[in-house]
């Protein structure tokens, strides 16, 4: 990985051989050298180092940070349309109230008695927003600096997604997801024969903040405690029926890593149709919504200026 190789990756491979050559763990190595501070992975590797299945145990790992991208890559892609489309009809909208808009109300101006209310509302709005748009613009380019700083910072898509996940229907596809790499990786970590309390633990500490991380939170206290792995997942009421009835069926038969993966495939699954049925209303209705408003505003003007025309004819 270090011969003929340049860039991030050689360099990382390069601290990461020196740090063995010197004597250190791969796990510790990944940690110092390549700055991978993944937990599922480092613990993967730990046990990996004491077991001797260390090949197993990376491409384990890496399956599960595949796992991760296609997740992310694939809500991140269904998002993209719908929000290349609102900002495109912000912009369409703001065009029309800034710079056309204006150049009617001269035509109304002394008889605005005589425009009905909705085309009152949009002449004052298109008003306000033509006094405005200056602010406006100053504060749309210091927000675009200080997003672009973030990105350097790697701030930036910690911050949408705290601001995404606020939204009801995007909160809920995200619960989803986040729980079923919660069973992914518990079951790749069981299967990887880690103890169940530190599988747990590894769990919570993967999973990002949210109702899925406080309920792996409750069940690691629980089973710390003496309770069953089934029953305290079943009582966050967090995880799918079926899932919590597959961990339960693993405890009785001794297979529950085997089970806590295939809870995890039927959740990515029933996560997947969740995400088409979203997409599938979300982007017509972000047409709908934007063809709505670009109509009324329409329909504003020129239901104005018809009705100032009959009064002078």
């Amino acid at each position: 990985m270090t011969e003929g190789e340049t860039g991030a990756m050689a360099n990382a491979a390069h601290a990461l051989r020196t740090h063995i050559r010197e004597g250190g763990s791969l796990a510790d190595g990944l940690i110092n050298g390549a700055d991978i501070n993944d937990t599922a992975t480092i613990a993967l590797v730990r046990g990996a180092e004491t077991s001797g299945e260390l090949d197993v145990a990376l491409a384990t790992a890496a399956g599960i940070l595949q796992q991760r991208l296609m997740v992310a890559r694939r809500i991140g892609t269904g998002l993209l349309y719908p929000s290349l489309l609102m900002v495109v009809s912000i912009i369409s909208i703001g065009v029309i109230m800034i710079a056309i808009i204006p150049q009617f109300r001269p035509l109304v101006e002394e008889r605005m008695d005589l425009v009905p209310i909705l085309g009152r509302a949009v002449f004052a709005l298109s008003g306000v927003l033509s006094t405005l748009w200056p602010v406006l613009l100053t504060g749309l380019i210091v927000t675009a600096g200080a997003f672009a700083w973030l990105q350097r910072q790697g701030k930036a898509k910690p911050l949408i997604e705290r601001l995404v996940s606020k939204l009801p229907i995007v909160r809920d596809l995200l619960e989803r997801n986040h729980a079923m790499m919660a069973l992914h990786i518990l079951g790749a970590l069981l299967k990887r024969e880690v103890t169940l309390s530190e599988a747990l633990n590894v769990v919570e500490e993967t999973t990002p903040a949210g109702s899925v991380k406080t309920a792996v939170k409750d069940v690691s206290r629980a089973v710390a405690d003496g309770a069953p792995l089934a029953g305290s997942f079943a009582k966050t009421k967090i995880f799918a029926p079926s899932a919590i009835e597959m961990m339960r069926i693993g405890e009785e038969t001794g297979a529950l890593e085997e089970m806590c993966m295939s809870a995890s495939n039927e959740m990515r699954e029933a996560s997947d149709r969740a995400l088409e049925r979203f997409l599938a209303l979300f982007q017509p209705a972000m047409i709908v919504i934007v063809g709505t408003l670009v109509g009324v505003s329409l329909y504003a003007l020129f239901s104005a200026i018809i009705s100032v025309n009959q009064v002078a004819f």
